[in-house]
């Protein structure tokens, strides 16, 4: 049993109400809240309902679940019992499954999963835009000619669908139909991006109903409905779930917070569990930062903050509470000093068990080169050194967007380092690369190198280096699998490839694939489970597996002429996507552990929730981390005419018009206040991801030869650093 320190002990006394925790990065929110469930189910205290803990990503609800169910085993208690961990997206779903009948959906409705929201909302808007070029054409700049204007062109394509989209989301976290959006928008003029996103909300929503999709936000707001509508199915829910739990809540939009408040109720009990600091996915999804600290502030909301943290080193910790005192003391743009709520992070004293990392010297340090491809090369050589010296370390390259990582990995697998980039972990998408390679072998044997890379894929070995790889390339698949001579099946493989004989791997894969060459007249579905019962999967794999075939089941359905080529050649177009979607969240449940001896390269905002003995962080530079009202923000288009530049902020501003809301009177000022602010968060992220190194660096000119220059927050940081280095060197 652990012993608690005192701020996760003042945690741990809760028994009812309404309670708000924040908690500082590395404070062991995880583990004191599932301390806190299992020591509620083992006092009695949530019987004979359960306990429902709500979190953001898959990889919370699996560590959360992990860490519970460690804690009820200690007390003599099975690992399930008494709680739920759900991400708000499951939670909605069991909701909707008691009454779907009421929202008139069918039984059978199917979520659209993100791949598929996007292809329909990207084609119903490049068609919108098709038919109204006359009313967008105006919003590009007049300057643009020739390549430069296709280039534009392009470019908007992609960013209507994505403005769209988020207005789209906007409008249904705020419980609005797209008939009801057509009748606010229709006195807006014929101009307004509002008003374009309405037209385009009712088409996306008449598709999906056609097809009998839902999407996430109707999931969740079918869920709010339901329960405001449906007073016994509440009460229901509320008996159910007699405490409700919510991890991560700084990134917890009004829908979800509805739906937790409801299902708590107002005498009820309800632990919101977060870090505002850490508040960095507004940028992407319909996160309210401000939810979660206005919790912290309403009455009747006991507030009990982690303010102890053992994950970093003291030097790590002073220069995350020294960016927290500069942004809320010093920051040149005043609106902006309230980004960082004044939360300094303390060690754990020795007393309460103190751990955190000592470094034997100071090892924090803030760099500048002259380009991009030297400040690249200084983050990767520094990782490298790292885990070469200490091939028991953890280590990673955090950057601020996807389009960097590629450049950080070669460079770091050309200097013989085992790297990997976060987001991209061939082990979980192996078993769907197998059975693909596999299934297209039995739709076409005959086909060009099918039976070899089969046969590899089965054997893991590279298909150039495979000694029987010239031989296979060559035979007829029927005379080696079914030889009329007489001979015994791959006798032609063990006389033409002598050192193949007695190789028992080869042997059992051959005779896997004879064996169901002529199972391949049964439907896909059935052929592909029956090709993964005989393959050694793990329980993930295996889960996948099914996965794929249900897949198949749904393409058969819509198009039941479908054999196998055609089926295998729809699974292969959705492999990156909603399949690798599916085994990527399939393996987030058992949570993230960093590999010892691996460099993990991966963008700043996937890092965030994990840790590493070294981060080597890199283009904090005034582009990718703007800090004053005079820096472009990405949101700004270069294409368009100033005084549309920032169309999502122009069109939220409209939309909270239309709702009744106060509105920025200049919402572009606003939306650069919002981008610094999450700026400066997602560089506090980033700074305590590392537990005992740490190197941050900038460059003056980007990747495109465009000049730009080190983040302010960035520079201050490098001034404390250099300041501390050279005390700690003079101490020495």
């Amino acid at each position: 049993m652990i012993t608690l320190r005192p701020d996760q002990a003042k945690v741990a006394e809760y028994r009812g109400g309404y309670m708000a925790v924040p908690a500082v990065p590395g404070a062991g929110k995880t583990t004191v809240l599932g301390y806190l469930v299992a020591d509620l189910i083992a006092a009695g205290a949530a019987a004979p309902g359960r306990i429902l803990v709500v979190t953001y990503t898959n990889s919370g609800a699996g560590n959360l679940r992990s860490r519970i169910g460690e804690f009820l085993e200690e007390r003599g208690y099975p690992r399930s019992q008494g709680y739920e961990v759900r991400t708000i997206h499951s939670l909605a779903m069991n909701v909707v499954r008691e009454r779907p009948d009421a929202l008139l959906w069918s039984d059978g409705f199917t979520i659209a999963d993100e791949e598929r929201q996007r292809s329909l909302l990207q084609g119903l808007t490049r068609a919108w835009l098709q038919r109204h070029r006359e009313r967008w054409e105006p919003i590009m700049r007049e300057d643009l000619k020739g390549h430069r204007r296709n280039q534009a062109e392009e470019r908007w394509g992609d960013q209507a669908t994505n403005l769209f989209r988020s207005l789209i989301q906007a409008w249904k976290a705020r419980r609005v139909g797209p008939r009801q959006a057509l009748e606010l928008t229709r006195a807006l003029p014929a101009a307004s991006f509002l008003r374009w996103a309405a037209e385009v909300y009712g088409e996306y929503q008449r598709a999906l109903d056609a097809q009998g999709l839902v999407d996430f936000g109707d999931l969740v707001l079918g869920a709010c409905r339901l329960v405001d509508e449906d007073p016994e199915l509440l009460e229901r829910l509320r008996r159910r779930w007699t405490y409700v739990f919510e991890d991560e809540a700084q990134d917890s939009y009004r829908l979800q917070t509805e739906l937790l408040q409801r299902l708590a109720g107002p005498s009820g009990n309800l632990v919101r569990v977060g870090d505002a600091n850490q508040a960095i996915m507004g940028t992407f999804t319909s996160a309210e930062p401000d939810l979660f600290r206005h919790f912290c502030r309403e009455p009747g909301v006991t507030v009990r903050p982690l303010t102890m943290a053992a994950r970093s080193s003291q030097d790590v910790i002073d220069l995350a509470n020294e960016l927290v005192r500069w942004s809320r003391e010093e920051h040149p743009e005043p609106e902006c000093r309230e980004a960082l709520e004044a939360q300094r992070i303390e060690p754990v004293p020795a007393e309460c068990g103190g751990g955190n990392p000592v470094p034997e010297r100071y090892t924090v340090a803030c760099r500048v080169r002259e380009g991009f491809n030297q400040e690249l090369a200084l983050l990767t050589q520094a990782a490298a050194r790292y885990v070469q010296r200490q091939p028991e370390g953890t280590a990673a390259v955090l950057l601020p967007t996807g389009a960097m990582l590629d450049g950080a990995l070669q460079l770091l697998t050309d200097q013989g380092v085992n790297a990997r980039r976060l987001d991209h972990d061939p082990r979980r998408r192996r078993s769907i690369e197998d059975l693909l390679t596999i299934l297209e072998f039995l739709a076409a044997p005959h086909l060009g190198d099918r039976l070899r890379l089969a046969l590899c894929r089965m054997l893991g070995l590279a298909p150039e280096s495979a000694p029987f790889a010239a031989f296979v390339a060559e035979c007829l698949p029927e005379t080696l699998f079914f030889p009329l001579d007489g001979s015994a099946p791959f006798a032609d493989l063990y006389a033409a490839v002598p050192e193949s004989r007695g190789w028992i791997e080869l042997e059992q894969a051959l005779q896997r694939l004879r064996r169901w060459l002529p199972l391949s007249v049964l439907p896909a579905d059935e052929l592909l489970l029956q090709v993964a019962a005989e393959l050694e999967l793990t329980a993930e794999e295996l889960a996948v597996a099914h996965h794929m075939a249900l897949r198949a089941r749904l393409f058969l359905l819509d198009s039941p002429a479908f054999g196998l080529p055609e089926v295998t050649a729809e699974l292969r177009a959705i492999r990156d996507g909603a399949l690798g979607k599916f085994a990527d969240t399939l393996y987030d449940r058992k949570g993230f552990k960093a590999e010892p001896g691996m460099v993990y390269v991966a963008t700043c905002h996937s890092a965030k929730g994990l840790e590493w003995e070294t981060v080597c962080a890199g283009a904090l530079t005034r582009e990718e981390f703007p800090s004053l009202q005079s820096d472009r923000i990405r949101s700004e288009q270069w294409y368009l005419r100033p005084e549309v530049i920032n169309p999502e902020a122009l069109a939220m501003a409209e939309l909270r018009r239309c709702t009744g809301e106060i509105g920025d009177p200049d919402p572009v000022h606003a939306a650069k206040r919002e981008m610094i602010s999450e700026r400066l968060r997602l560089l506090y992220v980033v700074v305590t991801r590392a537990k005992s190194n740490l190197l941050l660096s900038a460059h003056r000119e980007n990747r495109f030869g465009r000049e730009t220059g080190p983040a302010l927050p960035f520079a201050v940081l490098q001034r404390f650093s250099d300041e501390r280095a050279g005390r700690a060197e003079s101490d020495g």
